[in-house]
């Protein structure tokens, strides 16, 4: 049990540190380098270099609304991914559905915070980016030790009816009408 509560704050804490932590670094160099990447008038735009300590509390004080959603839905995907390696599915399995699913989440994260500034697209899609790259690199790290060898068709059965309740689950909770 200390294990997997070990492995859980540190796969939940990495990626809700990569996604807030890469969102403001990319702001702030953004602003750096002269891109406005947020405001409703001008509109982003290039208007040229500005950084100011003021700007980056600005943006880490922002960033904060990122924190309790994204650990709330990383520890959906730790607890996802965590049953399909105790069940024995494929590591490549593991690192597609890791990387489309923390990709999915933080750019719909990123896009669902990023209105409060009136963000520009391209830091979403850096969040998406980062969220891939923790999902395929990171997140299969901490998902325990190897489980004892089932038959290979309870192994197959199994991980269809996870992969399919999950992707249910993440089409209910996010595109589903309502």
């Amino acid at each position: 049990m200390r294990r997997f509560f070990r492995d859980y704050v540190t796969a939940v804490g990495s990626y809700v540190g990569l996604i807030a932590v890469g969102l403001v670094i990319t702001l702030t160099v953004s602003s750096a380098v002269g891109y406005l990447p947020y405001s409703d008038r001008p509109g982003p735009g290039w208007i040229g270099p500005s950084f100011s300590f003021g700007q980056l509390g600005y943006y880490l004080s922002w960033s904060t609304l990122l924190l309790l959603p994204s650990a709330m839905y990383a520890t959906g995907i730790f607890v996802f991914a965590r049953l399909l390696s105790w069940l024995d599915a494929p590591s490549v399995v593991i690192r597609i559905i890791g990387a489309l699913s923390a990709a999915f989440i933080g750019l719909v994260l990123a896009f669902g915070v990023g209105w409060y500034i009136a963000m520009a697209a391209f830091p979403a899609f850096v969040a998406a980016g980062l969220g891939a790259a923790w999902g395929a690199v990171l997140l299969p790290r901490y998902l325990g030790p190897t489980p004892p060898q089932r038959p290979y068709w309870v192994q197959w059965t199994a991980n269809t009816v996870v992969l399919l309740a999950g992707s249910g689950g993440l089409y209910w909770t996010f595109l589903a009408p309502r």
